[in-house]
């Protein structure tokens, strides 16, 4: 395959990987914030030490979260300055990965 042909089946596979991220989702925290996210943004390894940082019962509503408390481990954790904009990286960050799944094309 020479590098046209690679080029138009890369495009390809973005645009069905696009018609895949159309539309309303819900995403998890764990959907979101992958240890890939995670290593390149934070200073937390896994979603679980993140989640040992953060004072919450229910990590599964974003809602719950103590937003100052929250927002103070995220600035002192991570290049963001509050847990909003680290979680909006995090959905381009997940909406990236989805287009260039199976692709030659890393975001990373």
């Amino acid at each position: 395959m020479d590098d046209l042909d690679k080029l138009m089946s890369d495009l390809d596979r973005m645009s069905k990987n696009a018609e895949k991220l159309d539309g309303d989702h819900e995403f998890s925290f764990e959907d979101l914030f992958t240890n890939d996210f995670l290593n390149k943004y934070t200073s937390f390894k896994t979603t679980d030490d993140l989640l040992s940082a953060i004072p919450v019962d229910n990590a599964k509503s974003f809602d719950d979260f103590d937003k100052p408390v929250v927002d103070e481990i995220i600035n002192k954790n991570s290049q963001f300055s509050s847990f909003t904009e680290m979680r909006d990286e995090a959905v381009e960050f997940y909406a990236l990965n989805g287009l260039s799944n199976g692709t030659s094309f890393d975001i990373h």
